[in-house]
């Protein structure tokens, strides 16, 4: 191909990438019905590493349409009291440090009603780890602590924040629901 500028051309080959590595995140079910554990893989190229966090083609996964996305950075070893919503469901990816979830069931029609989990997620600290995330149903309570110097945290919701009519609800701990504390 030849482009001209002004007089002067320049001749270039341009090649199209080939058929590139599967990015699919896969999800791992946990002992509270409908909360997933989710990864990314990490595929290598030229200057580092890349990870899909969110492809429409994983829609399945997801469950519906994301239709909120924001990041949020929790400072060294703070914890948040109990929280749950009743209509959104949260899906955390972990980019950056280390975090310890407390999860329980609120849900009365649930399988697993009253159950109490305990999870802890890796984001990215080398150029070797996968971000991990996390889908979280409506009715589970659950409660972030950040075990790490800092932590990078993305939340791809359904539904949307609704400002005049906040979808979250919070308790602090220890409780007459759970009798957990940090």
């Amino acid at each position: 191909m030849t482009v001209g500028d002004g007089g002067m051309s320049h001749s270039y080959q341009k090649s199209q990438d080939p058929i590139g590595p599967d990015h699919t995140a896969s999800a791992t079910v946990t002992a509270i019905d409908g909360v997933n554990l989710v990864q990314f893989p990490q595929v290598p190229f030229a200057h580092g590493h890349i990870s899909e966090i969110y492809n429409l083609s994983w829609s399945q996964m997801f469950g519906e349409p994301v239709e909120h996305m924001y990041f949020l950075s929790n400072l060294s070893r703070e914890r948040q009291e109990w929280y749950e919503h009743k209509v959104t469901k949260d899906r955390y990816v972990l980019v950056q440090g280390e975090l310890e979830l407390a999860l329980f069931d609120g849900r009365e029609t649930s399988p697993t009603f009253r159950m109490f989990e305990r999870l802890q997620l890796r984001g990215i600290s080398t150029v070797h780890d996968e971000p991990h995330g996390i889908i979280i149903p409506p009715g589970v309570w659950h409660s972030l602590r950040n075990i790490s110097d800092s932590t990078l945290i993305m939340n791809f919701k359904t539904p949307g924040y609704a400002r005049m009519n906040p979808d979250k609800y919070r308790i602090e701990m220890p409780n007459e629901l759970c009798d957990f504390n940090w």
